[in-house]
């Protein structure tokens, strides 16, 4: 079966939610951990370079705060998955990393610069490798569209504070979000979740795009 039939057939067999709540408390220490990439006067809109350094940073944080999997069968198979799906995307601004995280939540999210987080829990629970070849695609079309870029430009985070808490409401997401978002963020927060559901529908948009090429 060629990708497009997956993706076709994974989107269609998705009837769960694929935005449960990440690994709270885990998540929020790599967000405070990163808070030290942010410096007073935060630049509102990152270039290609700021984002690829912002990720490298943040992958070392993940690393030291999530349990990866490091088996090689693992890595090959979901990077393999990966590959296939960024054959169709075209042109890329990065260099894909896929990661799996040995923990049974049911969630993936993507990074800055190319990198997708995957938990076992989620793998564990596809029916078929049409629905993970799905959730991937999703998340690839993130950074395709340079949406964490775009939301730390749109909510205008000027502040270590700010852009720290901006960062975990990203990386966190569902019904764990607004919460975050509320105090420092209060002002923007009815902006910033919309431009949030803005994404996820350029996101699905975009996947629906890939299996028409």
């Amino acid at each position: 079966m060629n990708l497009l039939s997956q993706l076709k057939r994974g989107l269609n067999a998705l009837l769960l939610p694929l935005r449960a709540v990440v690994g709270r408390l885990k998540t929020i220490i790599v967000v405070f951990t990163v808070s030290s990439l942010f410096q007073p006067g935060f630049c509102y809109s990152f270039s290609i370079q700021e984002e690829q350094e912002l990720g490298d940073k943040l992958l070392y944080s993940v690393r030291a705060a999530f349990p990866l999997i490091d088996d090689p069968d693992v890595h090959q198979y979901i990077n393999g998955l990966g590959r296939e799906v960024l054959d169709v995307a075209g042109i890329q601004y990065f260099n894909y990393h896929f990661f799996v995280i040995n923990n049974q939540q049911f969630n993936a999210f993507a990074a800055p610069s190319g990198l997708i987080f995957f938990y076992s829990g989620l793998i564990a629970s596809m029916n078929s490798e049409d629905e993970l070849v799905s959730v991937l695609a999703h998340e690839i079309a993130h950074v395709t569209r340079r949406h964490i870029a775009q939301r730390a430009e749109k909510g205008k985070v000027s502040t270590l504070a700010t852009a720290t808490l901006a960062l975990a409401g990203l990386l966190v997401g569902g019904p764990l979000a607004p919460a975050i978002l509320t105090g420092a963020l209060a002002a923007g927060q009815s902006i910033r979740l919309s431009y949030s559901r803005a994404h996820e529908e350029e996101a699905d948009l975009l996947v629906y795009e890939w299996m028409r090429a």
